[in-house]
This record gives C-alpha cells, structure tokens and sequence, in this order.
C-alpha cells in the first residue's frame, strides 16, 4: 500500500496567474496535507532560471497534471496564448493524465475535448472553503482511481453515439509553433473582410507544417468551435466522411449551449446517407443557434487531400450542396491540403491562401525555429543558420528532421558544405549512412514497398508474415530505418507522405522502390487467407481497408460465401461503402447494396 501511494504523488499545477490563483493555493495545502507533493510555477522559477526548461522537467516529473480551466488560462488569442496549452502538450506526448477542474466556465482547448471536467465552479462563487475541502477530496479519489470523471446525460449519449476520434497527441505533437502569426492575420482578414464566404482553402506543399498550423489556428481563434485531423497514418480519419462529421459534431456539442439538445430526436444509426447526416446533426442546429454578437462557428479540417484521395470528391461535392451553402454566414469553414489541381478545380469557386516557402514571412519564421534549436554557445552561429536555411529551401519539415539527425549526432553542425540539399536531400542523405551497399538496400526494399502500397498502418505481425521475417530481421529493419517510421499500438507506417512520394519518384535511382512488388507480396498474403492457412487471429489482425476490397473483387465473381466465412471467423459484419472506394468501377451488386460506417 505503502507503495501504491507514492506513486500518486507528484502533481503539476498547469493554471493562470488570475484572481482565482488563491483557490489553487488552497487546493495545493490541501492537497499536501493528504501527503501530496505538488509543483507549481512559483516552486520551480527563479531569477535567471530557464523556465521552459524547468517546466518540462516539471511535467516529466509528474505523475499526473491538474489542469486548472478559467477563461484566463485556456484563452486563445495569436499574441497571448496561453502557455496551459503548451503544458497541456507536453503531458500528452509524456503519456501524463490530465485531470480538468472547472473554476470558471471556458470551452476546454479542443486538444482535450473528450475529457469531462470536475466542476468547482459553484464553490468559487460562494467562496465556500468547507465545501472546497469536500471537493479536495473528490479530487483525491480522482487522484487514486476510485472515481472516473465520466460524461453524462445527453454529452455521454452522444459520445457512446458519435464516436469522435480524439486529436490530442496531434495537438501535443504540433506544439511550440515558431512564427505563424501572420497566418492568424491572413484568416482574420478573411473573416473580416469577406463576411459572406463560408469556405477558406488555405493550400501549402509538403513539409511546410500544415498540421501544425491547424493546431496553431485552433488554439489560437476563439470562434474555433471544431476540428478534424485527415491523418496519412489514421484511416479511419480519412477513410469516411461520415466519421468526420460526427467528430465535428460532438465538438460543437462540447462548444455550444443547446447543441446536443437540437440533435436529441434525431436517429444517428439510422442515417446511411452523407448529405442527410449533415443536414440533421450540423446544418439544422447551427441554423437555430446563433452565436454571440461579432462571434463565427470556425469548423476546420486539415488535409483534405487525405482524404479525397481515399473517398473520393464525396466530401467536395458536400462542400459546394445547397445543405452546405445555406448554411448561416456565421458559419464557416478552414480547409488545408497540398497543391492538388482536382481540389482546385472542385474548389474553383475559392479563392484560396497559397502559403509558399519563398515568402519572406514564412522565411522568417524558418529563421526563427533554426535559431531556438542551434546552441546558444555554437561559434559561427549566424553563417550556420544561413546555411540550414538555404539547405531546407525554407521547409519546417526539413528543419525539424535536420536538427533530430544533429541531436543523435548523424549531420555535424559545423560542416556547412555537408548540409543535406532540401527534404529530399535530407532523406537520401539519411539513407546513404545507413546502406552500406546495394545488397543491403534489396532486402529493405521490399520492407518500405509494402508499407507504401498498403497505405494503411499495419500490424506488426502481418508485416512480418508478409515479408517472410523472423523477429531478428524485422527488428533489424526497424533499427535502420527507424527515424522515418511511425509505430504506434504496434502497426507501422510512413511517418510523413513526403517520404513515400521520394521513394516513389523516378529520378531516384538509388533507393526507388516498386510499389507494384509491395502489392503482389501483399495479395499473396491475402490469397493464404483465402486458403484459411492462418490463424484466426490473424485474420482479426487485417485492416479492411482499399486494398483488400480491391483483392477480392478482382478475385471473386461471387462474395457471398467469402464474407459469410470472414464474418463467422470475425464474429461480426464486414461491410464495404462503395464511395470508400472511387479505384473500383461497377462493384458486384453484394457490394453496392453493403455500407460501413
């Protein structure tokens, strides 16, 4: 027991210095009177102290983070945003529970959307402090595990309902922006100046950090009422448009007062149907709430391309329906992408933000991030940071994996003329220290075809299966190449789709790779399914996704038996959405009258 109660101290306080800082005091005494130690910023600051640092350690110290919400400390403006929000980051990507406490009402930053808050807000007006040490002690049962902190009436019915995918490790990974304001700026400007548009399109090439400008948008603009991450590595993010809708919705119903309410008749199961889906649980209820006076609704979906290159222009031909342009000027919406001429042409009508790297601001804040990473000590510090720039060509992405190589000691600081030329300079120079041959290079080939052409994160043990490796030589690869590989609850992906458009191009004759080899290796797996010669376990393991549809309805004439076997084996129903799917032309009609959501 003894020792079950040390591993609950250590809290950190993540709070704003406001007129409620007396009840955090009080709640840190306590706390500490129940043999709590708690750190907050006025223990740990000193003069001359560097106070990011000591925070971070802070937070790594920690056990768990209380995250103390009033209107000062979760506020969202671009030259005064709080700095909860980068502690709240911090602790997500550390793996920290955070545990919300309500002093006065604000919205909870979108990061952490999905979780319920313990509410003291009655007790700050009354000034109670009995009732305050009765609280304490709820918080301390939170503490121990003996009491969750759970949604309830209609926001835990439409949670359980709506199933919104939660961004918040997107948000602690795009944390600590460097420059960015004038894009704050350029999407004020828009709201102000172009007060009947609905639609901005802001459109950046790869590398340039538009996720990170997502996070920055939404942290940064109160009117940012919802978000939806199109995730390269998350399927299920891009896959279906109907799940982006409902993200987007339990968002708003976190946002607004009433929101829920006007959607409490409403069947969710029962819809089928995209258009309908947004008409019934976005469009009528944003239409019988209005914000406050000089107040927007700000959706915002990052990397639409994503999406439209999984499913098709389902979502584009939503945005230009009558549902989404009768839909109040108050509401409005934030798309990114990479330049792609057919979201162009389907956003025609738009006059989108093009954020290129040769702007002096984007420069400037490149500028900026080589700056904080270079050592305060390093001599030659401003001709180094020039040649970082001109190496990176201005790109975030290029800057951030630079100084990750420089950090294990892989690209020496001090060598100008060695400096990586732009991404794809930074990737084949990677790949040139760790090959030493051709030979080497053949059997890590097929490992990155596969992941290239399965598109999907995939499992750990399907992957080895495919390519026929033992734990040894997949570990080996994994040791390699790790850099560049996203692993998260073990299926593995390409961390950044700037990586497979290399491999893939046809001027890279070192390391091209054949993505039709990754595909055949792959069907030959699925033929072994087919065969029944694995596990079943194995089969729980298949992600259905594109290019399993496409195996089958090239293999078989008649899916029935197929999908009355896979579900026997599964124990529930696979089902397909023709529109998942636009690479496959006059499904059988199996399949055209099955959907998944």
């Amino acid at each position: 027991m003894e020792e079950k109660k040390e591993l609950e101290k250590d809290i950190f306080f993540s709070y704003g210095h406001d007129e409620f800082s007396k009840y955090i005091n009080k709640i840190k005494e306590l706390l500490e009177e129940e043999d709590y130690s708690v750190i907050i910023d006025t223990d740990i600051l000193g003069i001359g102290t560097d106070w990011e640092f000591k925070l971070e350690e802070a937070i790594k110290v920690s056990k768990k983070v209380l995250l103390f919400i009033t209107p000062h400390s979760v506020r969202r403006t671009p030259n005064d945003q709080s700095y909860c929000f980068n502690e709240i980051s911090l602790a997500t990507r550390l793996k920290k529970e955070i545990i919300p406490i309500m002093l006065k009402y604000d919205t909870p930053p979108l990061s952490i959307i999905r979780l319920q808050h313990l509410d003291l807000e009655d007790i700050v007006k009354k000034d109670d402090q009995e009732l305050l040490k009765e609280k304490v002690q709820e918080i301390i049962q939170v503490l121990k595990g003996e009491k969750k902190l759970e949604f309830e009436g209609n926001q835990a019915r439409f949670e359980k309902e709506l199933k919104p995918i939660e961004f918040k490790m997107d948000f602690a990974l795009h944390s600590n922006i460097v420059g960015r304001e004038w894009i704050v700026e350029e999407v004020n400007n828009w709201i102000k100046n172009h007060p009947d548009s609905k639609i901005l399109h802001i459109e950046a090439e790869a590398g340039y950090g538009k996720s990170a400008i997502s996070a920055y948008l939404a942290n940064s603009l109160k009117d940012v009422v919802g978000i939806h991450f199109c995730k390269y590595d998350q399927p299920d993010s891009r896959n279906n448009p109907i799940i982006m809708i409902k993200t987007l919705a339990f968002h708003l119903g976190r946002h607004i007062d009433g929101f829920f309410q006007r959607i409490e008749s409403v069947d969710i199961e029962s819809i089928k149907n995209l258009n309908e889906f947004f008409e019934k649980i976005i469009f009528n209820p944003l239409v019988e709430i209005r914000p406050q006076e000089n107040r927007n609704y700000i959706l915002l979906i990052d990397a639409i391309d994503e999406a439209y290159q999984t499913n098709g222009d389902e979502l584009l031909k939503l945005l230009n329906s009558p549902e989404f342009q009768n839909l109040p000027n108050y509401v409005k919406l934030i798309i990114t992408s990479r330049p792609d001429p057919v979201i162009r042409q389907k956003l025609s009508s738009l006059n989108p933000i093009i954020l290129t790297v040769d702007d002096e601001r984007n420069k400037n804040d490149c500028k900026k991030l080589i700056d904080k990473n270079i050592p305060k000590d390093t001599q030659n510090k401003e001709a180094i940071a020039q040649a970082i720039l001109e190496k990176s060509e201005a790109n975030m992405l290029y800057i951030k994996v630079f100084f990750k190589e420089v950090k294990k000691g892989n690209i020496d600081i001090t060598q100008f003329d060695k400096f990586p030329k732009e991404l794809n300079g930074i990737y084949a120079n990677f790949f040139d220290r760790l090959i030493k041959d051709e030979d080497e290079y053949n059997k890590m080939a097929p490992f990155l075809e596969v992941l290239v052409a399965y598109q999907d994160p995939i499992d750990e043990i399907i992957l080895k299966d495919i390519l026929h490796l033992n734990q040894r030589e997949y570990n080996s690869i994994k040791r390699k190449i790790g850099l560049f590989l996203d692993i998260t609850n073990q299926k593995v992906s390409i961390y950044h789709k700037s990586l497979a458009d290399w491999l893939l191009l046809n001027d890279n004759i070192s390391y091209q790779i054949d993505i039709n080899s990754g595909k055949e290796k792959i069907n030959k797996f699925f033929d072994g399914i087919n065969k029944f010669n694995y596990k079943k376990e194995y089969i729980n393991l298949i992600e259905f996704n594109n290019i399993f549809i496409d195996y089958i309805y090239k293999k078989y004439n008649n899916l029935n038996k197929f999908f009355n076997i896979i579900n026997l084996l599964l124990g529930k129903n696979i089902y397909y959405r023709r529109e998942c799917n636009p690479n496959c032309v006059n499904p059988p009609p199996i399949l055209k009258s099955l959907c998944i959501f």
